[in-house]
């Protein structure tokens, strides 16, 4: 048997713990903004997942959402990337069978690939909202 499988998962599980925060109701986050977006669970004081670059990807969701996370979002992507038919931008719309409330974070400074790139979402029928990232230093 392999000994560090537990470790990893205990170290996984702390760093999910640190990562994920609690939407308090006297936060920016309110209960009308979920009912507005019409999103399937309500925002109040619950834990929410950030888009994490190179740290939110399927497997880690799943275990945060495990953990009581009942939102989260992807990993960024790149708009442009995804409409070239990247497949790892592709593989980052994927969604956990246990994800209660699920997000994809693109990224884009031009606002046809952005048009495009939820359109893309929008088929895959994995993403109950879309985050736009407008402003990432990254690309």
């Amino acid at each position: 048997m392999n000994r560090s499988i537990p470790c990893r998962r205990k170290a996984l599980t702390r760093l999910c713990k640190m990562s994920l925060y609690l939407a308090a109701s006297r936060s920016a986050i309110h209960h009308h903004a979920a009912s507005a977006l019409s999103l399937p669970v309500d925002l109040t004081n619950q834990m929410i997942l950030a888009p994490l670059t190179r740290g939110g990807n399927l497997p880690y969701r799943r275990l945060c959402a495990d953990l009581g996370c009942r939102i989260s979002l992807s990993e960024m992507v790149y708009a442009r990337s995804l409409l070239k038919g990247d497949a790892v931008e592709r593989a980052r719309l994927r969604r956990a069978p246990n994800e209660e409330c699920f997000g994809v974070q693109i990224a884009t400074n031009n606002v046809e690939e952005g048009r495009k790139a939820m359109e893309l979402i929008h088929q895959a029928g994995t993403a109950d909202f879309v985050d736009l990232n407008c402003g990432c230093p990254i690309r």
